[in-house]
């Protein structure tokens, strides 16, 4: 469902999108029912594209109080990964470049211990957009193009294209 909720929002269908994320949170809210703090409590594994779909919404305060209640309730899920590419977005929305660069740091450490290989690339990508943002452009362009060849690898066509995209605004 959370794919679905992005999929539909993606392309403009937000009530279909909108059911869909009510039908995710009553999820959750059965899944914690009956536990002290359940209320405040959101499923790490729903939480990467839930956030992604908040963003698209324009939702960035949503999207930055899921994150922060995934992270405090279980500060290392298994899905680390995929909420690191969630937190990679949010961070690019929101101009934090610092927290950018230090996520990026942290995402090229969790590839060791994860095997996500993928992550390499957002992290390129992270540390370009930083890179760009502070004015580095040469070393920006060089990051992102980077990230572009990485995701190629990996058989990630969406996210090489929009690494290259974000090299020729950073050009």
């Amino acid at each position: 469902r959370p794919a679905a909720a992005f999929v539909h929002e993606a392309r403009g269908d937000q009530l279909e999108s909108q059911r869909l994320l009510e039908e995710m949170y009553d999820v959750e809210r059965e899944a914690y029912e009956g536990e002290r703090e359940g209320r405040n409590r959101v499923s790490a594994g729903l939480s990467p594209l839930i956030i992604s779909t908040l963003l698209l919404r324009g939702e960035t305060q949503a999207a930055r109080a899921r994150l922060e209640a995934v992270l405090e309730y279980n500060p290392r899920p298994e899905n680390l990964p995929l909420l690191h590419l969630a937190h990679v977005e949010l961070l690019l929305v929101e101009q934090h470049w610092d927290e950018l660069d230090a996520l990026a740091t942290r995402m090229r450490l969790t590839r060791k211990s994860s095997g996500a290989s993928y992550l390499d690339a957002v992290a390129d990508r992270a540390a370009g957009r930083v890179a760009a943002a502070r004015g580095e452009t040469a070393e920006g362009i060089r990051l992102l193009e980077a990230a572009a060849e990485a995701y190629d690898d990996a058989g990630m066509a969406v996210d090489a294209a929009v690494a290259r995209l974000d090299a020729a605004e950073a050009a």
